[in-house]
């Protein structure tokens, strides 16, 4: 698919957005295509995969990948319209928010209350 360069400027985090969004505007990787899961993409890459989930839900966020109940990654159609689509994106919309709340190390330290916020205001954006 693409190695990650360790003597670049260019931080992992980008490198794997930055060759996706390459893949996926070049027609590598085609709508509803499944990409490797989250584990799968950083053994491959051999980085960590707290930086391939951010990557992810980057390009989730810029319409580029859904993500299905299963954990599996999938090229958006980026129509919300789209037959066949693996997600809707609408339904895609109000997971992402959530599931950034819950796989965020750092919300552990967050009540119900200001988990509820932070996704309301993801929700808004």
């Amino acid at each position: 698919m693409f190695q990650i360069d360790q003597k670049s400027r260019k931080s992992a985090h980008d490198q794997i957005v930055d060759n996706l969004i390459k893949l996926i505007d070049g027609g590598v990787l085609k709508p509803d295509e499944r990409i490797p899961t989250i584990n799968e993409m950083a053994k491959l890459l051999t980085a960590n995969p707290h930086t391939v989930s951010s990557a992810y839900f980057d390009l989730a966020q810029k319409r580029y990948l859904i993500a299905d109940r299963d954990h599996e990654w999938y090229v958006s159609s980026r129509n919300d319209n789209a037959k066949g689509s693996k997600t809707p994106q609408r339904v895609t919309a109000l997971i992402l928010p959530l599931c950034m709340v819950v796989s965020m190390p750092d919300c552990e330290n967050f009540s119900n209350a200001e988990k509820s916020q932070k996704i309301l205001k993801n929700l808004r954006a």
